[in-house]
């Protein structure tokens, strides 16, 4: 999601014990260089709110929060499901042969000229992402493609003016 060039980086998953300490789950990778980023935001319905992180611990999935002027867990709990953002603006540079996923969704993919559809997220597989390819008017066909995001492999290039990613894959798998 982004919003007012603010893109979504976590979610408070919930209250975590009686002293107003939440979970978290980051977005970002490694997870924990979602504490690196300032200003941090709650994306309310209705409003977005600056936080401050007092204290942090890792868990096994996420973490658990100390947000400065949240005391007890009925507030925790009022939180839960509100989205953490950040300025856009404030992440770091990439390499020329490096993406931010947020770029690449919404790309047209296409081989040896035909279009197999547009990138509709990526997967985290462990050994290398995925594109999750969905059909859209003009594809070759209506079938959904995972396609390896290995550059020089199956990923040809990366077009990133033209919103086009080159793959190496055959139409029918």
């Amino acid at each position: 999601m982004a919003t007012d060039g603010l893109i979504t980086v976590g979610r408070i998953l919930g209250a975590h014990g009686i002293k107003g300490w939440v979970r978290i789950r980051s977005f970002t990778d490694p997870e924990e260089q979602l504490f690196d980023y300032s200003p941090l935001y709650l994306m309310q319905k209705t409003k977005r709110e600056a936080f401050e992180v007092e204290i942090r611990k890792a868990l096994t999935k996420g973490w658990s929060v100390k947000l400065k002027g949240v005391d007890d867990r009925n507030e925790a709990e009022l939180l839960k499901g509100i989205d953490i953002a950040m300025p856009a603006a404030t992440l770091p540079e990439l390499a020329e042969d490096e993406y931010y996923w947020r770029d690449l969704i919404g790309m047209t993919v296409v081989c040896k000229g035909i279009v197999l559809g547009e990138v509709d997220n990526l997967l985290e597989t462990g050994a290398n992402d995925v594109l999750v390819v969905r059909c859209t008017e003009g594809s070759v066909d209506e079938q959904e493609r995972l396609i390896p995001f290995l550059l020089d492999k199956f990923v040809i290039g990366v077009d990133k003016m033209s919103r086009v990613i080159e793959v190496d894959w055959d139409p029918q798998w």
